[in-house]
């Protein structure tokens, strides 16, 4: 419910969303806010660092396609 997973949440606003999600585990939008909602959040993000380093990738590439690119690049001339 909280990110907008749930059918019919997509597009609501991030305090909708609490006030929908609060009373399912039987807390108050306050309490939620202030101390349930920050450790779902820390939760998801750790899930998604550790996702993340896990990840192989499955194209081989050049080790110059790694060179940064844009504004990280190093401008000649």
């Amino acid at each position: 419910m909280l990110f907008a997973l749930a059918l019919g949440t997509r597009g609501s606003l991030w305090s909708e969303r609490r006030r929908q999600a609060a009373p399912l585990p039987g807390y108050n939008v306050d309490h939620f806010r202030t101390r349930v909602e920050p450790e779902i959040v820390a939760a998801v993000a750790e899930e998604m660092i550790s996702d993340l380093l896990r990840y192989k990738s499955r194209v081989k590439r050049a080790a110059e396609s790694l060179e940064p690119t844009g504004r990280y690049a190093e401008v000649d001339g």
